[in-house]
């Protein structure tokens, strides 16, 4: 039996230390069409997204060994190569504080755990191909003057204004 296709085929990276939540993640994935690869660790996860330039990545918070995956975040987002792709991040913690550092760390999305499989799906579907690197380039630029000013996130305000709000 064929998967169906999606509306496009997506490269997607999927980072979890909990290697069922991964099988998990990756057969809802595939079964949409997508094309995954597997992460365990925040280091595997970024020689796999260096090597692959997934479009999204979905990336646990919590992870052991040194990096955890805001820091996985920041550092895609920090690499003009990398910085395009979208990411979700996936936590079981969903304070306030942790919603706001993800976003401070440049992820598109925030998914509380436990989720819906479907859910996942439909952010990797809305999040769609990764950014052209100019594009990639300009938000990497936009965070640094952010974190520089204060000001954490220019893409909502640009939006508001865009909106007339």
């Amino acid at each position: 039996m064929s998967s169906p296709m999606p509306a496009q085929r997506l490269k997607v990276l999927v980072v979890d230390d909990h290697i069922d939540l991964r099988r998990l993640m990756r057969l809802t994935l595939e079964i949409e069409g997508h094309e995954v690869f597997e992460a365990g660790t925040g280091v595997e996860a970024l020689e796999v997204a260096a090597r692959e330039v997934p479009d999204v990545v979905a990336l646990d918070i919590m992870m052991p060994g040194e990096l955890q995956g805001l820091e996985v975040c920041r550092r895609l987002r920090a690499d003009p190569s990398l910085a395009g792709i979208h990411v979700i991040l996936v936590s079981a913690r969903q304070q306030q504080t942790d919603i706001e550092a993800g976003k401070a760390a440049g992820a598109d999305y925030y998914l509380g755990k436990p989720f819906s499989p479907r859910k996942l799906a439909e952010l990797v579907e809305a999040s769609g191909p990764r950014s052209h690197p100019d594009v990639a380039v300009r938000r990497a630029t936009e965070q640094a003057i952010a974190a520089w000013s204060g000001v954490y996130d220019l893409r909502e305000l640009r939006q508001r204004m865009k909106d007339g709000g």
